[in-house]
């Protein structure tokens, strides 16, 4: 990792520790407790994840951070990760908008970035 870098990581490891206890992506994402992550399921069955300090609100839009799986940026990430199987990540990393705007390009990164990174994403 950087020196002074602003993003939190879940490893393998600790996806492991809290897969017998969660139900689905979108709670994998909450037990990894990134600082100002925001993770709610919305009524048509999407996830929506966004960073508190990106003006997020609990009961308007969605303020989605950017996602990238296993290097591809996702288009429309509240479907593929309402579906995604916590059984197969190998780790998440979450940075915030001042880090991710440094990182990466985007029409979200204002709002963070969530990289995801597969098990069979390294298989390739």
């Amino acid at each position: 990792l950087t020196t002074g870098s602003r993003f939190d990581v879940m490893t393998r490891a600790e996806v492991d520790s809290v897969l017998p206890r969660v139900m689905g992506f979108n709670s994998l994402l909450r037990s990894a407790r990134f600082p100002g992550l925001i993770v709610t399921e919305r009524n048509n069955g999407t996830v929506c994840v966004q960073a508190h300090r990106a003006g997020a609100s609990l009961s308007g839009g969605c303020a989605m951070v950017e996602v990238f799986l296993d290097g591809v940026r996702l288009f429309h990430p509240e479907s593929v990760l309402s579906n995604l199987a916590p059984s197969i990540i190998e780790s998440m990393r979450f940075m915030d908008a001042v880090e991710a705007g440094v990182r990466y390009a985007g029409p979200r990164t204002g709002n963070g970035v969530l990289v995801i990174e597969t098990r069979r994403g390294g298989q390739r």
